[in-house]
């Protein structure tokens, strides 16, 4: 729906005009700043409390006790200074991208003894003249996120500074306004959240179904009516009559492992040098433009990627390790793999996108969640050893052929549908950003539009 807008305006001096009875205000007018030095780490003689992290803010707009928190220890003073309390706005102040930085949430609910954790800074609104859910709002708006990408410092990691995030400037209506903007908000956002979850659980369906085809094509293959027999492994069944059941070792001759230099956190330009990043491997698909600019002398050209090349993730979160794709074109740059990329040289028996495929399977995953290992599971690990100890079908060549265009021909239909899903994705958050920044602005005047139901 369209809305209307206020029907007088003033001159602004960051802003280029905003209504009459609106102020221009720097945050740290209007709201104290503080930023947490609690760690993660729990210390004999300190009280335990729960511990709001970075994942907790950047993940949820509403922090509430639907939540787990960490536990940790703090002392009096820390316990005294970072106490979470409802109407406070918590933002990140630390990303690798300077794009992504200064992500707020909004503490919806008191909850006994949560405390701030590190990387974050709270701000406290001044309940004279600023309400915390209109703060909220007024962070995420377009305004706010082109300031606090000026405010960062940094190069491979950046920093929010507290000279750029005190002088933030928003627009500040009186209260009741705030707060008729806020619960506004509050029900359209909800409207637009759910319309994108719906979408994300149809990418969800589409990605689950995908994966049921491969795996369905690399076990049993694409005859229905084939002649089978065991494959003397439980969890895989049956198996062409025709197909090999064996060791990866027996069809590879050497796995690499490429390495890190320092690199910088944007994408090469054409020429320029770069190392991949693991984010470059993703569900049997290539990325080149996941990787980081290198220095031409700190690129090694042992570890240059080609066209063909199948790529395996050494480490990622358990669900994500051993993630694998093969690259179908030659990178546009010079790219090389990171430590945490393994290249696959196979023997000529099989064919690089099927092991891909198979890997993919539900039958691979299985093979690689049950090998992965790391410390605290939020970074796992697969070795070499792992890999070619694991087990792979391997059908005739010309079978595996087919087998893979079988597989092609399907995802083409798939990634169309994902394609259109994800556009219409795009389109609801750039709509929800627009409608937040218009309204916390004052380009539109939403004071007299319909009440909107509670929002849960």
């Amino acid at each position: 729906m369209g809305y209307i807008t206020y029907s007088e305006h003033k001159d602004g001096e960051f802003f280029k005009t905003i209504p009459i009875g609106w102020e221009e205000e720097r945050l740290q007018d209007v709201a104290g700043l503080k930023t947490s030095n609690v760690d993660k780490k729990s210390y004999e003689g300190q009280e335990q409390v729960q511990l709001c992290n970075y994942v907790d803010v950047y993940y949820n707009a509403k922090i509430n006790s639907r939540l787990s928190f960490m536990k940790a220890t703090a002392n009096e003073n820390e316990i005294r200074r970072f106490k979470l309390n409802v109407g406070d706005v918590v933002i990140t102040k630390d990303s690798e991208d300077p794009f992504d930085i200064g992500i707020p949430a909004l503490i919806s609910e008191d909850i006994e003894d949560l405390v701030c954790g590190y990387h974050l800074s709270i701000m406290e609104s001044k309940s004279d003249r600023l309400l915390g859910g209109f703060l909220f709002y007024a962070l995420e708006a377009g305004s706010s996120k082109y300031q606090f990408t000026l405010a960062s410092n940094g190069v491979t990691r950046f920093g929010l500074t507290q000279y750029g995030t005190k002088n933030l400037k928003i627009c500040l209506p009186d209260l009741n306004d705030q707060q008729t903007i806020a619960t506004f908000l509050d029900y359209k956002t909800h409207q637009i959240d759910q319309l994108i979850e719906k979408k994300k659980a149809l990418i969800e369906k589409l990605e689950e179904k995908r994966i049921a085809v491969i795996t369905q094509a690399v076990t049993k293959g694409l005859d229905k009516n084939a002649k089978m027999k065991p494959s003397g492994v439980e969890w895989l069944g049956d198996v062409p009559a025709g197909w090999e059941v064996l060791k990866i070792q027996r069809i590879l001759q050497s796995i690499e492992q490429g390495t890190s230099p320092v690199a910088s956190n944007q994408p090469p330009e054409i020429l320029e040098t770069g190392v991949i990043k693991v984010s470059a491997i993703k569900s049997g698909f290539f990325y080149e433009k996941e990787a980081k600019t290198l220095e031409e002398k700190d690129y090694n050209s042992n570890f240059k990627i080609h066209a063909g090349d199948l790529l395996v993730t050494r480490g990622n979160t358990p669900n994500l390790v051993a993630d694998a794709s093969v690259v179908e074109v030659e990178p546009e740059s010079p790219l090389m793999m990171s430590d945490l990329i393994y290249r696959l040289n196979t023997m000529p028996l099989i064919k690089n996108k099927f092991l891909c495929c198979w890997l993919l399977s539900y039958c691979g995953r299985l093979q690689i969640k049950n090998d992965a290992r790391g410390s605290s599971m939020t970074m796992a690990k697969v070795s070499q050893g792992h890999i070619k100890s694991w087990l792979t079908t391997l059908p005739p060549l010309e079978e595996q052929i087919k087998i893979i265009e079988h597989i092609e021909n399907v995802e083409i239909k798939i990634q169309n549908l994902l394609h259109k899903s994800q556009l219409i994705i795009e389109s609801l958050q750039e709509y929800r950003s627009a409608l937040i920044t218009s309204a916390v602005t004052g380009k539109i005047d939403v004071r007299n539009v319909e009440p909107p139901k509670e929002v849960a």
